[in-house]
């Protein structure tokens, strides 16, 4: 069997067993370089990726916060007539964080938020599931951090008192 048929049947046992989805890919070296930023509305993917680098929340997976610091760089004009539209902020940024070598994938998980009604035993289910966006330069390392993410979720959701 191939190496990458071998390493898709792995990534389906992970999934299956730690209840975790890709639910989105944002190309940043495709999207960058097709001007993808360099329009008033995003659509899809790209705006709830740009969302989310875009917001301040504590809940931000870590390997997104440099390009999310890029993201949020904000100029000040020297004079109040020269402000700057915020797509063109924003297809600024997107260039810089390019040339910076941003270039990797956005990808967004999710995994269900478990109920325990024993310590070893839960319900769960994807109509009721949080999720997150990571930041890799491959979908491997992607997968790794979004993989440990829902592992670490699920972990919290055990040490609830409503778990013991």
């Amino acid at each position: 069997m191939p190496e990458a048929k071998k390493a898709n049947r792995v990534r389906a046992g992970q999934a299956f067993d730690h209840e975790v989805r890709v639910l989105s890919i944002v190309d940043m070296a495709s999207m960058t370089a097709t001007e993808a930023f360099d329009t008033r509305h995003l659509d899809g993917a790209l705006e709830d990726f740009v969302d989310h680098l875009l917001d301040e929340g504590p809940w931000k997976h870590p390997s997104t916060t440099e390009l999310s610091a890029i993201m949020q760089r904000r100029d000040e004009p020297e004079d109040e007539d020269d402000q700057q539209p915020e797509h063109y902020i924003r297809m600024e940024n997107a260039n810089y964080a390019a040339r910076s070598g941003y270039l990797g994938l956005g990808i967004q998980f999710g995994s269900p938020v478990r109920k325990y009604t024993e310590r070893d035993s839960y319900y769960s289910g994807f109509g009721y599931m949080r999720t997150t966006w990571v930041y890799a330069d491959t979908f491997e390392e992607a997968w790794q951090l979004g993989l440990q993410w829902a592992i670490d979720k699920h972990e919290e959701d055990k040490a609830k008192p409503e778990a013991a």
